[in-house]
């Protein structure tokens, strides 16, 4: 892999790739490395991510969040009154690897009928859970018990952390308790599991304790292989066709020594043209190159070669709110790093450059491993310190005492389906959200994530410039079902935070302002935990009021966007087809979570992965390539 100024840069490759994040760096790393004389060129608005720490060091993965950041950018979804017209910011990743270099960490997988759903409902033969599997396991070296879902030879290293604390230690043994109808699990991501407490893994390297992110899986690996061309500061402005057939593409290069100088530029290609953007990037660069709907197109100035409504059409995410609570101050959590105690930091990075170990080598947020004793993974120094969770769907008795929206949504979404959750729970020993007024107490932080909200939105160009703000609207909260399910996650959440030994209350701004005298009140101080035995907190309407209230000053994207370059039949609004073919067009294909038909229940790294993986088998066997 090269990485020259775009001077020096040839004319003509056989692949171009429109975007260098995650899925990109896996389909062009395995079709270079079977094939080296392929000449392959990836365009990355960003910049390089080998050897920067807020990348390879995950204790530092909220570094990446930070206002300056030199490996995100911001979107900023435009603002509504369901959301109290905040205008909610969403990070996404400005770097070779995407997402995979920025983002939590957290490892898991969709349910087997979310795949199956892309196959059966949206007609893409090959695309089910069944087939989906090898692809999956490809990429993968799971560190933990062997199961024959999971892959143990692939580029990208999963495993629990090093870190055990005693906040963590006491919790799952609680909820299994509170809640024993949903038992602890080694393995939720089979694609069948649900209802079961456990240890989530993360995307880092247990031997170096270094993140796992695509560039450095299956880019960095070949810096001898000199067709393997990754140009960065360059942003991709249009696909470049002759009649409707791709034959490069337009971008802006900025020079290293002077950023502010940009240079229009183009690339040739003589096989295909990747989009590869994400699924705000990705959409934004067909729209630029004439694809998309008339409408959307006339308003910035964009002559249409391929009409194709569905461009930027059904945005989809995960919505999340987070409660805080305080525990024993002889709880273990990572407060010390959120307030900036410099000698609590400096002790961490003394373990980590020394040994490879601690709380850096973590991901220092959910730290909830299992209580009792269990054997250890293969290769896994000790049992993780850091990440548990439970992906959750109500039982007949409680669905019966749910609204009736929730009860009709179970029906009509969940029903046929036994292998899907309706939201993930999961909490953090210590809280990033510490601002003026916090009281100096160790803190956790408990959120769940809706995973098939109803919420539908878009994303759109307002100009033929790269550089302006998109037309992004989420959707958020604009469903009344929505709301109601935040309302029962919230409440949920905090009956689990309160069953905790060493909860001693709650942190007001963490929760909802109710009614003066209410007896859902917030806890302001509580001498421990509530006992699991005893009877959860009654809310009034108005109660619930506040609630719906708090909900909209706080809910925020998991940054899990998808579904805006769909996948499936045009006339449904689909962008390409199963072979990842953008209709209307030739050697121009989408390949990243922007072609997602539908909602994944589970975070996203591991859906991408699998994306780049097929992506790559496709594309080798359209060309005849090895793989």
């Amino acid at each position: 892999m090269t990485s020259p100024t775009e001077a020096l840069l040839p004319d003509v490759f056989d692949i171009v790739f429109a975007g260098g994040g995650t899925a990109a760096c896996i389909t062009a790393g395995r079709l270079a490395a079977a094939n080296p004389d392929l000449r392959i060129l990836l365009l990355e608005t960003g910049s390089h991510t080998d050897g920067l720490p807020q990348v390879n060091t995950p204790g530092f993965f909220m570094q990446n969040l930070h206002p300056n950041s030199t490996t995100t950018r911001v979107h900023l979804m435009n603002p509504t009154e369901a959301m109290e017209n905040r205008a909610l910011p969403m990070h996404v990743a400005k770097c070779v690897g995407g997402g995979s270099a920025v983002n939590w960490m957290m490892y898991n997988r969709g349910a087997g009928s979310d795949y199956d759903e892309w196959r059966d409902t949206y007609g893409n033969e090959g695309w089910g859970a069944k087939e989906l599997m090898p692809f999956f396991k490809k990429c993968e070296t799971y560190h933990v018990p062997e199961r024959g879902t999971h892959g143990y030879d692939g580029p990208l290293k999963v495993s629990y952390s090093s870190v055990h604390s005693n906040y963590a230690a006491q919790f799952l043994g609680t909820m299994e308790e509170y809640n024993p109808e949903c038992p602890y699990t080694d393995d939720p991501s089979d694609f069948e599991t649900l209802n079961r407490w456990h240890r989530i893994p993360k995307w880092i390297d247990d031997k170096t304790g270094k993140r796992s992110d695509t560039a450095s899986a299956y880019l960095y690996t070949q810096k001898d292989n000199k067709n393997l061309i990754v140009l960065t500061e360059a942003t991709v402005t249009r696909v470049l066709c002759e009649g409707t057939r791709a034959v490069g593409v337009e971008y802006e290069y900025r020079a290293p020594l002077d950023l502010t100088q940009v240079e229009l530029c183009s690339a040739r290609a003589t096989k295909l043209v990747i989009v590869s953007a994400g699924t705000l990037g990705s959409p934004a660069i067909l729209e630029r190159s004439g694809i998309g709907a008339a409408d959307v197109l006339s308003k910035c100035d964009v002559k249409q070669l391929v009409d194709l409504p569905g461009v930027g059409a059904e945005y989809q995410d995960h919505q999340m709110v987070a409660q805080m609570i305080v525990i024993d101050d002889s709880g273990e959590t990572i407060d010390f790093a959120h307030r900036g105690d410099q000698a609590g930091i400096a002790a961490e990075m003394e373990e980590y450059t020394t040994r490879g170990t601690g709380l850096l080598a973590t991901r220092c947020d959910l730290n909830l491993p299992r209580p009792s004793p269990v054997v250890n993974p293969p290769h896994s120094p000790q049992i993780s310190g850091l990440d548990a969770g439970l992906k959750y769907r109500p039982s007949t008795e409680e669905l019966s005492k749910l609204p009736p929206s929730i009860v009709q949504y179970f029906k009509d979404e969940f029903e046929n389906k036994p292998d899907r959750s309706v939201f993930l729970v999961g909490a953090l020993s210590g809280s990033p959200l510490v601002m003026p007024g916090f009281p100096d107490v160790k803190m956790s932080l408990l959120g769940g994530f809706l995973h098939y909200p109803k919420a539908r939105g878009y994303a759109h160009i307002r100009s033929k410039n790269p550089s302006d703000p998109l037309d992004w609207h989420g959707g958020f909260l604009e469903s009344h079902l929505d709301m109601d399910l935040h309302i029962w996650i919230y409440k949920t959440a905090r009956e689990y935070a309160r069953r905790h030994p060493m909860y001693r209350g709650e942190i007001p701004q963490g929760h909802p302002d109710y009614p003066e005298g209410s007896k859902a009140g917030v806890e302001a101080s509580a001498k421990g935990g509530h006992a699991v035995g005893e009877a959860g907190i009654v809310y009034a309407e108005e109660d619930d009021e506040a609630i719906d209230a708090w909900v909209r000053r706080n809910v925020i994207s998991t940054w899990h966007g998808m579904c805006t370059c769909a996948m499936k039949p045009r006339e449904q609004g689909g962008v390409v087809d199963s072979s990842l073919n953008v209709y209307g067009t030739e050697a121009l294909k989408v390949v990243d979570l922007s072609i997602a038909p539908s909602n994944v229940g589970a975070n996203t790294y591991s859906t991408v992965a699998m994306i780049g993986e097929k992506a790559a088998d496709i594309i080798a066997k359209e060309l005849g390539l090895k793989l």
